[in-house]
């Protein structure tokens, strides 16, 4: 009588996999922070044309000058402040500070275009009037933006909407668990080039 090695039957192919997912050892990447948005910088900073606005609509004429000035400056704080704060702009004390320097040389430049200048004032006085008005600008602009951070911070983070998607770990995918034929019991098989003997017949 002859003892042959029994029959080698392929593995199932749907075997449950036993053990953490592939992606749970590996850590994941970590979102690279988003960067300062110029064109919000540049349309925040120019909001120094409302100035020459202003002028244009009579403003002076109808609040006076002190009451055109205060009416610019609130604009301008509530527009930086509400809009970077309730639209949770990154960076806000950053993009403001920012504004605030585009802002100043908006109205710089509007003085010497509009040809503003006071007579008698030298280039190297202007210019260092032209500094301390950008530095006070920027400095502006960074108080904003604190404020801006604390109203984002009152508000807390946005809510998302969507349903979440429901992940299911590969062990716990229903499927047979077992797919290799009972002894004697040759119909639950075959695989295409299986062949051999069942093995719950009788030896050859």
């Amino acid at each position: 009588m002859s003892h042959d090695q029994p029959p080698h039957y392929p593995p199932p192919e749907n075997q449950p996999h036993h053990g953490p997912p592939p992606s749970a050892s590996a850590p994941a990447p970590a979102s690279a922070p988003a960067p300062v948005s110029w064109p919000l910088v540049l349309g925040l900073g120019s909001l120094a044309l409302l100035w020459p606005l202003t002028e244009l609509v009579g403003a002076p004429a109808a609040l006076g000058p002190l009451g055109t000035v205060l009416l610019n400056v609130v604009v301008v704080a509530v527009i930086w402040i509400g809009g970077v704060g309730l639209a949770r702009v990154p960076h806000p004390v950053r993009t403001l500070t920012l504004a605030g320097v585009v802002y100043g040389s908006v109205l710089m430049l509007m003085w010497l275009v509009l040809g503003l200048r006071l007579e008698g004032v030298s280039a190297g006085a202007f210019a260092i009037g032209a500094a301390l008005e950008i530095a006070r600008s920027a400095a502006m602009g960074a108080v904003a933006g604190v404020l801006a951070g604390g109203l984002q911070r009152l508000l807390g983070p946005p809510r998302t909407t969507g349903r979440t998607q429901r992940t299911v770990a590969p062990d716990t995918v229903p499927g047979p668990t077992d797919q290799r034929p009972a002894p004697g019991d040759p119909g639950r098989w075959p695989h295409p080039g299986n062949t051999g003997p069942d093995p719950g017949g009788p030896p050859v």
